[in-house]
């Protein structure tokens, strides 16, 4: 791992900003106009790409110790795609005109 001094913060922005722009563009696709449908959908995408991320990570290389390590990071990075999905939700049922 780098040292917190090495790491490139715009980067982690960067590497944000297109995981939520994902999770937007996915929100858009399936008609999400409310808070609680982004949030389940974000969830869902999160947890689903995370999982995959990590099983691969943990196959090819000698970065996790053990399962308890991806199970965690799992769970972690579905909570913050779940938000991204609330905020994607939300944003995208702004200025809706009720029937």
């Amino acid at each position: 791992m780098k040292a917190d001094g090495e790491m490139n913060l715009v980067l982690v922005l960067l590497a944000n900003l297109v995981f939520g722009t994902l999770v937007a563009w996915a929100a858009k696709r399936m008609g999400i106009t409310t808070l609680q449908a982004g949030l389940v959908a974000g969830a869902i995408i999160g947890c689903l790409v995370y999982l995959s991320i990590d099983l691969m990570l943990m196959v090819m290389m000698n970065w996790y110790a053990n399962h308890t390590i991806v199970i965690v990071d799992v769970l972690a990075n579905t909570v913050w795609a779940a938000g991204m999905g609330a905020v994607a939700g939300f944003v995208l049922g702004t200025g809706k005109k009720s029937a």
